[in-house]
């Protein structure tokens, strides 16, 4: 009798933390049909408890891939037949009892007791719509930029978070008259051949004048003050393919976000003619 109230103490105990987590449980028996649902499962499905409890995990918890809508195999198949937990594709999603399509994760595990006999399965899982679709724009908005930046009638170069160049555009490529797979992976003087860039075996940004240089400084604000520095004029020595140039040219600098990481974006045209033309 003890043991009895203290086993049910502590079934009450598990019920109760199962039913007030923030994600979704559902738990079914041997044969697939539901034993178990929490409240945030019925806010996520859209499907009452008592409309749920004996019936077929398949039938209330029906998945389909995003893109194509078609059905996914009921994943508890293999949690049973197999013992072993499982996951969904990235691009599941759930239809609710209303027919709204949401993006979900899930963990599917089977339920043992302690001897490590199965009595069903347990299917822990969360609504990711919000994040699924923050996710999608960011991916369009990327896209977006990709297609500008290679269009762009202006030099454009993409630096990382650790200002190494990680993007160069057909105008920049023309300019510095090479391959621009030469030049991803190197920082932006040593990149543009700056005579700076010589001057410590380190190279780029850490020349001896390279602390008053304009690009470097905007460049800084632009990764950790998230500030837009424009139409910075600038003029140096570069060395492109051999041959020593003092150059002019006119820039922006701009944060942007890439695969949810910090860059910087630079956009610059050469201003040599103009500025010779004013000198004379």
């Amino acid at each position: 009798m003890i043991e009895k109230k203290i086993i049910d103490r502590k079934n009450y105990f598990l019920s109760a933390t199962l039913s007030s987590i923030g994600d979704g449980v559902l738990a079914t028996n041997l044969s697939g049909n539901i034993t178990f649902f929490n409240k945030a499962a019925e806010e996520i499905t859209g499907w009452a408890i008592e409309e749920v409890i004996g019936k077929s995990f398949q039938n209330i918890f029906t998945l389909v891939d995003i893109n194509t809508k078609k059905a996914l195999e009921d994943p508890i198949n293999n949690v049973l037949e197999f013992y072993i937990s499982t996951g969904l594709d990235e691009n599941s999603a759930l239809i609710t009892k209303n027919k709204e399509i949401k993006y979900i994760s899930a963990t599917i595990s089977p339920i043992k007791d302690d001897n490590g006999i199965v009595l069903g399965s347990v299917t822990v899982f969360k609504d990711i719509t919000k994040i699924r679709s923050m996710v999608l724009k960011n991916k369009e908005e990327q896209s977006d930029f990709i297609r500008l930046f290679n269009s762009a009638p202006v030099g454009a170069i993409v630096l990382d978070e650790n200002s190494v160049i990680s993007k160069i555009n057909e105008v920049a490529s023309e300019f510095l008259d090479s391959n621009n797979i030469l030049r991803i992976g190197k920082k932006f003087g040593d990149a543009l051949g700056c005579e700076e860039s010589f001057t410590n075996e380190q190279g780029c940004r850490y020349g001896s004048q390279c602390n008053n240089c304009d690009i470097k400084k905007a460049t800084y604000l632009a990764l950790n003050a998230g500030l837009s520095t424009n139409n910075i004029e600038f003029s140096r020595v570069f060395n492109i393919n051999g041959m020593k140039k003092k150059l002019w040219f006119k820039a922006s600098v701009t944060p942007v976000i890439q695969e949810n990481k910090k860059n910087v974006a630079i956009a610059f045209i050469d201003i040599t003619d103009r500025k010779k033309q004013k000198m004379k």
